[in-house]
């Protein structure tokens, strides 16, 4: 599958003030849990699955990307926020 992604795409992002888990598909902001990465790294993944006050995510490269498969389910402390728009840019 192509990367929905490239280098110097703007990307939105809502917040996640309200504590509401995202919803499958929604592409989100995630800090992976501190037993995977333990520099605070930022990723943006898509929701796979919902569970019960949690949620998985997968890399639209799922033969390179890293996602639930490694570090497991997340909880809304793992959530920033959801993506809102996506602007592409372009080389000139």
């Amino acid at each position: 599958m192509e990367p929905s992604l490239f280098i110097g795409d703007l990307v939105f992002v809502k917040k996640n003030t309200q504590g509401k888990l995202p919803k499958v598909n929604d592409l989100v902001v995630i800090v992976p849990p501190l037993s995977f990465s333990k520099d605070k790294t930022i990723m943006i993944k898509r929701v796979s699955s919902l569970g019960n006050h949690t949620f998985a995510v997968k890399s639209d490269n799922v033969l390179e990307g890293t996602d639930s498969r490694i570090f497991g389910s997340l909880t809304n402390e793992d959530l920033i926020g959801r993506v809102k728009f996506i602007r592409k840019t372009y080389p000139s």
